[in-house]
Formats: structure tokens, sequence, C-alpha cells
């Protein structure tokens, strides 16, 4: 008796566990993603002082070569109670050996006050919102901006108890830049109108997986747990 208290305690918690997932259609997602491109950084391994920072107003720019790839969308993704999700269809995965054969671009990235103390040991306000996130050199106001020569301290690395110059990497901003081409202005409507789509998919994909999906789970344990 202990031992089926025990077997039905843990089925119910596998249902209840079960209901904390879901299976999101990402029909929205993928048409808000049309147009969009993430950037990867393509001169990572450099020094730390031949890190080039440019102040421009009152927004300080990180200048960087970058390889742009297509950011991945995936619809009828599966997510359950512990994080792992897996999803029926992808679009615009790159592996890296595809975005190391990307061509690289010359780009200005706007850094936060943080990235510019690590950089140039300088103590600076957080930039101006309007100021843009990400500018193509060849639009960059280098007549007005100032050049700030690197002067990197020295970080902590992984587990180590001792400070040391890192890669240029170790200096970069923490999220990839990401940039938005003509055909992401164009999609707009597509993927407001997505919306209709994404709820109602939505409903009936869950109703489905919860009728049909999580029952037979729990009839399966039960007949494999003896």
């Amino acid at each position: 008796m202990t031992y089926l208290r025990i077997k039905t305690s843990i089925l119910s918690l596998c249902a209840v566990f079960s209901l904390s997932s879901c299976v999101f259609p990402g029909i929205q997602e993928l048409a808000d993603d049309i147009g969009v491109q993430r950037g990867y950084w393509a001169d990572a391994d450099r020094s730390a002082h031949d890190l080039t920072v440019y102040r421009l107003d009152d927004a300080y720019y990180l200048e960087m070569q970058l390889r742009f790839a297509p950011v991945e969308s995936c619809m009828f993704e599966h997510c359950d109670f512990w994080g792992n999700s897996h999803a029926a269809f992808c679009v615009g995965y790159k592996s890296k050996e595809e975005i190391a054969a990307l061509p690289s671009e010359r780009y200005l990235v706007k850094l936060a006050p943080h990235h510019v103390a690590d950089i140039l040991q300088r103590k600076v306000s957080e930039p101006p919102a309007d100021a843009p996130q990400l500018i193509a050199a060849a639009d960059f106001d280098f007549a007005r901006a100032e050049h700030c020569p690197a002067k990197p301290v020295k970080l902590k690395k992984y587990n180590s108890t001792r400070k040391e110059y890192g890669k240029a990497r170790d200096y970069y901003p923490y999220e990839r830049p990401v940039r938005y081409t003509a055909w992401h202005t164009a999609s707009r409507p597509l993927a407001w109108a997505a919306w209709g789509v994404e709820i109602p998919v939505f409903v009936a994909t869950n109703a489905v997986y919860y009728a049909t999906v999580v029952p037979f789970d729990c009839l399966i344990e039960g007949l494999l747990g003896g």
C-alpha cells in the first residue's frame, strides 16, 4: 500500500507539472522576426588594448567588426515545467561554421556606463535614450566624435582569484546587437495581424495537448511503473 501511495503521488506530481507546460504556436514571433538580424562578433579574439571607443555627444561607442545572420524563430515549441523546450519547425538557424563564413561589417555599438568603465576606466552617466544602439561606420560622424584610447581594467576570469587582461570579447556588451532590414518594416502589418491567428491556435493546440498527450503520458508511466 505504501508503494502504491508513493507511486500515485509521483504520478499526481507529474500531472501537475504537465499543467505547467505549454505548446506555443510561435506564429506571431515568426512574423515579428522577419527581416531581423543578430550581430556576431568577428574580432573577439583581439587584445583588449586594441579596442577603439569614440564619444559622440553624450554617448560612447565601441568600434567592432560584426557578422549578421537572421535570428532563429521556431513554431509549435513545447516548453515543460523544467525549462526544456522542443520545436517542430525552425527557420533562420545558422551553425558556427556558417556564421564564420559570413562577411564582416564595421559598426559602432553603444556602450553602457559599466562597459565604458571597464574599457576606459571612466565613470560616465547613462547615455541618452534616443542615442542609436547601432551605427554603421559609413554613417558614423567621425568628424565630431572624440577618439578615446583604450585603458582596460584587469578582470577576474572564470574561477580565477587573480585579475588579468582578457580578450576583447570580455569587454563587449552582453547582448548581441540587432539590426532591422527593410523587410522587417514592410512585414509590420503581417506581424500585427498574426496575433489574431496566434491566440486561437494557442488555445486549440493546448486543448489537444492536455486532452491527449498528458493523459497518455500518465497512463504510460502507470503501466511501466508496474
